[in-house]
This record gives C-alpha cells, sequence and structure tokens, in this order.
C-alpha cells in the first residue's frame, strides 16, 4: 500500500500516533499480506498528524521533509516548479527549495505534475493541500466538527475515521450512470473528492478550498493547420520525454487507437519501455492487437500480449477495493491487474487522450454556437429511458428524492464549464468530471510498487488545445491530422477503433442541410429500423469477462442475500432480473453490450465495495 493522509483538528485534540501506525500496517497486511516491508511514517504539527505509508525501497514517488523552521511537506506524485530539473529520478522524490520560500504555499499552485501534496507553514500556522490541474491523483476528505481528516486511499480514510459504510445515493447514481462520480462526489456518504487544481487552506479559522487554475478556452480561428499540429506535436513529446526521465524505465500501454500512438511515437529509447497489449482468448487475432504489434515493430518496441481470463475480476476483487476503493467501474480495473507480474514501476497509460481532442462531442450540431444553450439543456436532460434504467436497480424512494438532484447537478456542473460551443462545455465537463474520476482514479494510485503517467496531462499541451475550434474537435479531426503529420513512420496502420486511416487534412465539415429537430427524428428512426451496430472487440472482451463468470455472479448473489440492509437502496428484485437476464443474452448491438458492461461493473463495484468495508 503507498498512500498519504492526515488530520487537523481546529482544537488541537490529536489522536494518539501510535493507533494510527496501527491502523495503517493492520489495513497494510489485509490488503496485501506479501508485503511485509512497510513503511509508516508519522510527523506531528500543532493540529494534528500527517502520515506516510509505503513499501521500503520501492520508488514510491513519496516525498517527505520535516524543515529547519518546524514546516513539513508530504507529497504523493511527481511535481516540478522548475522544468523537472528539481524532480530526483534516482530517489523518486520532489527536491524542496532550500531555503524554502515564504510564498512557498503560493508556489504550490503553480507547480506542475500529478501530484497532491501537503505543507504545514509552521510561521502562519496554516495546512495547504494543493493538487494538480488535472486532480490526476485522487484525494478524499472528511469534514467532522473537530477534524477534517484526508487522505490519498479512500477505503484507508474510512478505516482511520472509524465511519460507519453509508452509500450516497446521488453518488451511486452517478457511477451508475458515468461509471464515475461527479464534482466533488463519492458512493459514500460524508466523503468528497477534491476537485482539479484546488488549493485548500486549514487554520484555526477553517477551511478555505479555492480552485487556482481553470480550464479556459482561448479558441483562435486563424490557426495554421501545419504549424499549430508541429506546436502541440512539440508540447506533447517535451511532455512524453520529461516523464520517461523520470521514470527511466517502464512499460507502455500501447493499442491500435491514436492516444497509445502518440506516446509511442514520441518515446525516446523504445528498448527501455516494453510495450503491452491486454486482451483476452477471444480478442487475439483483433484489429487492436494487430496494429499495436505493428507500432511495436515500426518504433523498436519489444511487444507482449497479455490475455486475461474472466476469473480475473473476482480474483482480484478484495485487492480492487483496497487499492482504490471500487470508485470506478470493476471492468476497467480489474483488466490491469496482471501489469505487476512484469515486474516494472512505471507505466505509460494514453488513458485520458482523446478528451480533449473531441472524443465526446455526441454530433456535429455541437459545433454551432447557435445552438449551444438548447443542446445543452437537451444534453443534460433525464429522458425516461434514464428513469426506467435507475427504478431497475434503485428503490423507487431514492429514484423520486433523487433524480431530480441529479438532474439540478448535470445542470450546475454545465454551466461551471467554459467554451464557446456545446462541443467545447461537453470537451471541458469531461476532461474536468470523467479524467480525474474514472481515467485517473484505479488501483495505480495506491499500489505499493505501480505508478503511472499520462502524457496527455502535460500543461502546455493543454494549453495550446484550448486554442482549438470546434470544427476540429469534432470527431477528433485535428488530433488525427496532427498525428498523420507527425508519425509518418506509421500511416500505414489503420485507427484500430474504426478501421480507418488518418489523413492529411482536416476535413471541411459542413452542417447537413435541415433542422436539428430533422435530423434528430431521422436518426432515431435509422436507429430503430438498423438497431445492430458492430461490436468492437475491446466491447466483445469486457463484455465476457462481466458474463463468463460463475464466482462473479455467485459473490453477487451471496452478497446481497448477506447484506439485507443493502434493500433501503437497490431494487434487489430488478437487480436479480436483470442478472438473470444477462447471463443468458447474446451481444449483438455495440449500444446494448455497452450498456450492459456498465450495469453489471456499477453492480460489481458497489456490492464488493459494501462487502469488504464491512470487513475491515
Amino acid at each position: 500500500m503507498r498512500t498519504i493522509g492526515g488530520y487537523f483538528s481546529f482544537n488541537k485534540s490529536k489522536i494518539n500516533p501510535e493507533q494510527i501506525r496501527a491502523k495503517l500496517l493492520s489495513f497494510q497486511a489485509s490488503s496485501m499480506p506479501e508485503d511485509t516491508s512497510t513503511s509508516v511514517l508519522i510527523e506531528e504539527y500543532e493540529y494534528g498528524h500527517l502520515f506516510v505509508s509505503q513499501k521500503e525501497h520501492a520508488r514510491s514517488m513519496i516525498t517527505t521533509a520535516k524543515l529547519a523552521n518546524r514546516d513539513l511537506f508530504f507529497s504523493l506524485g511527481y511535481l516540478t516548479m522548475n522544468n523537472f530539473e528539481d524532480w530526483d529520478a534516482d530517489q523518486s522524490r520532489f527536491q524542496i527549495p532550500n531555503p524554502v520560500p515564504d510564498n512557498f504555499g503560493d508556489l504550490l499552485t503553480r507547480a506542475e505534475g500529478e501530484f497532491n501534496a501537503f505543507y504545514w507553514d509552521a510561521l502562519r500556522q496554516q495546512l495547504h493541500i494543493v493538487n494538480d490541474r488535472f486532480a490526476a491523483r485522487p484525494l478524499y476528505i472528511v469534514q467532522t466538527k473537530e477534524r477534517v481528516f484526508f487522505c490519498t486511499n479512500l477505503p484507508v480514510l474510512l478505516h482511520q475515521t472509524k465511519m460507519p459504510v453509508k452509500l450516497d445515493p446521488l453518488g451511486m447514481m452517478q457511477l451508475f450512470m458515468f461509471l464515475h462520480t461527479v464534482d466533488t462526489y463519492t458512493h459514500v456518504e460524508s466523503v468528497i473528492r477534491l476537485r482539479p487544481a484546488s488549493r485548500m487552506i486549514l487554520s484555526d479559522k477553517g477551511v478555505s478550498c479555492r480552485p487556482y487554475w481553470k480550464l479556459q478556452y482561448d479558441v483562435s480561428y486563424d490557426l495554421n493547420p501545419a504549424e499549430f499540429a508541429d506546436a502541440v506535436f512539440s508540447a506533447f513529446r517535451k511532455s512524453v520525454a520529461d516523464r520517461t526521465a523520470i521514470a527511466q524505465d517502464g512499460i507502455l500501454a500501447l493499442s491500435g487507437g491514436l492516444d497509445s500512438r502518440l506516446i509511442a511515437g514520441c518515446i525516446p529509447e523504445p528498448s527501455r519501455f516494453p510495450a503491452f497489449t491486454v486482451g483476452s482468448h477471444n480478442t487475439k487475432e483483433d484489429m487492436e492487437c494487430r496494429c499495436a504489434a505493428e507500432i511495436s515493430r515500426v518504433y523498436g518496441f519489444p511487444h507482449q500480449q497479455i490475455l486475461l481470463p474472466p476469473s480475473n475480476l473476482p480474483r482480484f476483487s478484495r485487492e480492487i477495493f483496497m487499492l482504490s476503493g471500487n470508485v470506478t467501474g470493476m471492468h476497467a480495473a480489474a483488466k490491469f491487474m496482471h501489469l505487476p507480474e512484469m515486474q516494472s514501476e512505471f507505466t505509460f497509460s494514453g488513458a485520458p487522450g482523446d478528451v480533449m481532442v473531441g472524443g465526446y462531442i455526441p454530433n456535429l450540431y455541437y459545433t454551432l454556437p447557435s445552438r449551444t444553450e438548447d443542446l445543452l439543456k437537451s444534453h443534460t436532460a433525464l429522458h425516461n429511458d434514464w428513469m426506467i434504467k435507475f427504478r431497475q436497480f434503485f428503490t423507487s424512494e431514492l429514484v423520486d428524492e433523487y433524480a431530480p438532484k441529479m438532474q439540478e447537478l448535470l445542470k450546475e456542473t454545465y454551466a461551471n464549464v467554459s467554451g464557446p460551443t456545446a462541443a467545447h462545455k461537453v470537451t471541458a465537463w469531461w476532461m474536468t468530471h470523467y479524467v480525474p474520476a474514472f481515467s485517473c482514479s484505479g488501483p495505480f494510485n495506491s499500489h505499493p510498487t505501480q505508478s503511472r503517467f499520462y502524457p496527455h496531462l502535460g500543461y502546455a499541451y493543454n494549453d495550446l488545445l484550448l486554442k482549438l475550434p470546434a470544427l476540429w474537435i469534432y470527431k477528433k479531426a485535428f488530433y488525427k491530422y496532427m498525428i498523420y503529420q507527425s508519425l509518418p513512420q506509421i500511416r500505414h496502420v489503420c485507427y484500430a477503433n474504426t478501421g480507418e486511416y488518418l489523413h492529411d487534412s482536416i476535413p471541411a465539415t459542413r452542417l447537413p442541410m435541415i433542422s436539428y429537430k430533422l435530423w434528430a427524428m431521422r436518426r432515431r428512426c435509422r436507429a430503430f429500423f438498423h438497431k445492430t451496430s458492430k461490436i468492437q472487440p475491446q466491447q466483445a472482451f469486457e463484455f465476457h469477462v462481466m458474463q463468463k463468470n460463475p464466482k462473479l455472479w455467485a459473490d453477487v448473489e451471496e452478497i446481497l442475500a448477506s447484506y439485507p440492509d443493502l434493500s433501503v437502496y437497490l431494487n434487489i428484485s430488478g437487480i436479480k432480473d436483470f442478472v438473470g437476464h444477462f447471463k443468458q443474452t447474446q451481444p449483438h448491438d455495440q449500444s446494448k453490450t455497452f450498456e450492459y458492461i456498465k450495469a453489471t461493473s456499477f453492480l460489481t463495484a458497489v456490492l464488493y465495495f459494501y462487502k469488504y468495508m464491512h470487513e475491515l
């Protein structure tokens, strides 16, 4: 286990540090008993304690310092204030300025990286908690009358606070809809998650939490495509170079998609970063694996395919809970639990890559500034289909009370993001809520020996993407063009998700010569009469991981029977009907297959969380 945390007591009522140590050690032993060499460090300050739990001798990217002026500094993840010259790659730790600047708390908001940092300012008697712009590493917080508790691992936080296990209905609805929660919500009552780009200050005056940066578009409409592609690619290449210098060696999660191939084309020494592709017996020869193998051959990466059996998920269910708290769907976490077997501490991932380049824009009309308000109103509406799905999984009382709150939350969060068009606002929303809560909230954040790097979160790279016009982000048009221009060696490798080949220009997209309402009606008619769409190999893999798994569904049945209080939240009979139908169904349609994956992934995440939290 690798985690940092602590508490702030407003009345200076402190917890016995030996109690903290005992809980950390017992939690570590129950989560990963093979990791016996656990190091626990606890430092006291005027209002409480800060703690670290980590495996000895691992390059954990944890920095701790007790300074001469009685200041304290703890961080998890990499960060820099000086273009990575202040990062010690050999020790895998941040080199704190000496002497510490008087405005060090302010300077932390200008640091780049993927991190959480705690800084006790003894002179001002303030505790500063700062994370990176995109909240690449989660931080969970509980506030009581007397104290504020905080930790990078959710189960450790609950274990330390002795909180009763209560699920948050609104958080569960979000997990059901998106496979992640939204804004500060979690699926646990009274627990919040720190927003991206936050600076929280704790003192005897109370709690202050404000954003120090906001994702704000500054669109340019006169960009030269070739010149701008060069600039964006250069910024991305530097983001990769910075992270490879930190890691020194590692592995690359390589698919046949766009994001990981872009990383592959920028890694300076491929021999030090073997590539792997995750699949199963039924995807061994799919397009994604073939494309990944060809990209590896061209650039000189050693390449390996990891084949996962369906039994992978229940086997790792307790470990996934201990490391992540099941804050995302189970299927995504289980896919990567074999990585420690590859004996590498650092994994390069393109997981957040498709968001900022337009991967979640529903249709072309979202690029029209004049349609922004109407489209977002429709986009955030909970249509009847959602209400039917809610009622199959949740009690009627819960749906009646919390569905309107869910509707208001969606409206509020979309109103709080910037952008001149609905396309920009949708992109900003997913970057603000999906990337930190799903892409970056997995078991790796607390794993004792494994860390992830996300080159697509480079600050300079994202600053440039904020200049893209709506038509350039629709269908990832500029992104595809940039990759085509910048990586000529692999132009012959198709985009595995669609089978298309990239082109040497940004398409001159035109709107259909019909109204939006007529277009939407025609699309619904087409969907009705053409119900099937091709299922992607990875979707088929994820579907079978969930379905062909007797142990998984035996666990579900056992948990539902063992914890009757779950009926306060869940529609038990509706869930049993759904599971029975799911185990018999055959996937024929892409949309329906994805719905099954989401629903089963949500259900198993919540049930395993409830079971293991009660067993702690």
